[in-house]
C-alpha cells in the first residue's frame, strides 16, 4: 500500500489548522497606563489587577507615573492601587523614631486598596489595552 503525499493545498491547510491550534490558548493583552491623584502624576506604589478566577498580577508604578503589565487575561478585571511603604532604617528603628513604616509619600485614599471599594475596574480588550487610572482624594 502506497500512500500519496497530500496536495500542496492540502499541505498548507494542514500547516494552517495546525498553526491555529497552537496559538489557542487563553488570549492575553498587554496593559499600560498612566496613575494620577487629582490630576498630580503618583511615581510610585503597586497597582494590582485581580482576574475573574482569583489570581492577582501586580506591577510598580514607576517614576513617569506609568504602569505595565505583559499577559493580562482578555475580560474585565478588578483593580487597586497601594502606595509605597515608607522604608525605616535600622538606626531608626533603634531609636524607636517610627513604629511601624506605613507613611507613604503619595497618600493614596484607603478605598482604592480593596478591589470592592476602589470602583475601579479594566475591560482588557485586544493585544493592547491603555487604562489610565485618574484616582480622587
Amino acid at each position: 500500500m502506497t500512500h500519496a503525499l497530500p496536495t500542496p493545498v492540502r499541505r498548507y491547510a494542514l500547516i494552517a489548522v495546525l498553526a491555529l491550534a497552537a496559538g489557542c490558548g487563553p488570549a492575553t493583552s498587554v496593559v499600560t497606563g498612566k496613575v494620577t491623584l487629582d490630576g498630580v502624576p503618583v511615581t510610585e506604589g503597586t497597582v494590582s489587577f485581580l482576574m475573574d478566577d482569583g489570581t492577582v498580577q501586580s506591577s510598580f508604578i514607576m517614576p513617569d507615573a506609568t504602569y505595565y503589565f505583559d499577559a493580562i487575561p482578555v475580560g474585565t478585571v478588578k483593580i487597586t492601587v497601594l502606595p509605597k511603604e515608607q522604608e525605616v532604617s535600622e538606626e531608626d528603628i533603634k531609636n524607636q523614631r517610627t513604629a511601624r513604616p506605613t507613611a507613604a509619600k503619595f497618600y493614596i485614599p484607603p478605598r482604592y486598596a480593596s478591589p470592592e471599594s476602589s470602583g475601579l475596574t479594566c475591560a482588557v480588550t485586544g493585544a493592547k489595552t491603555t487604562h489610565d487610572l485618574p484616582l480622587t482624594k
